[in-house]
């Protein structure tokens, strides 16, 4: 398991909660525009909000669908971590994706749990 890596997904989701988005992959908007209010989701300066698979690509320079290598992962793994319908309910009961600071905080301590537990929780 790449800790490193989640742990930087988590500190960038933390820095600027409006680039966090998990029911999307990536996301490209504009700041006030239409899909703004659309989603419901404010979206940061840069315009992009992506989830904990579409960071960690980002973040470590991969493509897309190599979430999981990425993060050193196996797929049941992933679907643990990638899906808030896996999340423990501590997690996952309270997360609004409303890319608001409580919703970082939920996300990074899921990351934290998920680390914790070597990726079976």
């Amino acid at each position: 398991m790449n800790v490193k890596l989640l742990r930087k997904v988590a500190k960038h989701i933390l820095a600027e909660p409006r680039r966090f988005q998990m029911s999307t992959w990536v996301c490209n908007g504009v700041p006030g525009s239409v899909l703004d209010e659309y989603t419901g989701h404010k979206f940061a300066q840069c315009g992009t909000a992506a989830c904990i698979g579409g960071w960690a690509t980002i973040l470590s320079k991969m493509e897309r669908g190599d979430e999981e290598r990425a993060l050193d992962i196996t797929y049941e793994q992933g679907q643990r971590l990638f899906y808030v319908s896996a999340w423990p309910n501590k997690f996952g009961d309270k997360f609004q994706d409303s890319g608001k600071k409580q919703d970082a905080r939920i996300a990074a301590a899921r990351i934290e749990h998920f680390i914790r537990t070597k990726g079976k929780e």
